[in-house]
């Protein structure tokens, strides 16, 4: 074959460049938050919980660094700003144990959060209602999957 020949690329090879494409620029974004908010860069450890799966850890758990202990909703607001520059979706997050802002970078997922009773509040845990800090409330209202 010359250079100047070229060959079909199958729809499955291209398929799977677009994917790990996708995947490349979400590590990249990562990679950039994580210069912009040295503090988190520790958290940011692809392959940690699952492959997709990076928590960064406020608020007072035994996760969390002492200095990211204070103004819980504040810090994780700040976090979710900072990756959504970085062109992750942010969507707010209430799991059992946990809540804050889930921020989405192509296939990876970054878990910004705290205990829950430090980011909001339900006036009945089991089902009725969850409100967030009105500091994390614009990051939208949709409750995650």
């Amino acid at each position: 074959m010359t250079t100047t020949e070229t060959t079909a690329i199958p729809a499955a090879v291209q398929a799977a460049n677009a994917r790990i494409d996708s995947a490349i620029d979400a590590l990249l974004a990562l990679r950039n938050l994580a210069a912009e908010r040295p503090d988190i860069a520790d958290d940011i450890t692809p392959g940690k919980h699952n492959s997709t799966r990076l928590n960064a850890y406020v608020g007072n758990s035994k996760y969390a660094k002492p200095e990211h202990r204070i103004d819980v909703a504040a810090r994780i607001a700040a976090l979710a700003e900072a990756a959504g520059r970085h062109g992750a979706t942010l969507r707010p997050d209430n799991g059992d144990e946990y809540g804050g802002v889930l921020a989405t970078f192509g296939p990876f997922t970054l878990y910004i959060y705290a205990p829950l009773e430090q980011v909001g509040t339900s006036a009945v845990r089991e089902v009725t209602e969850w409100q967030l800090d009105p500091r994390l409330a614009a990051f939208g209202t949709e409750t995650a999957a």
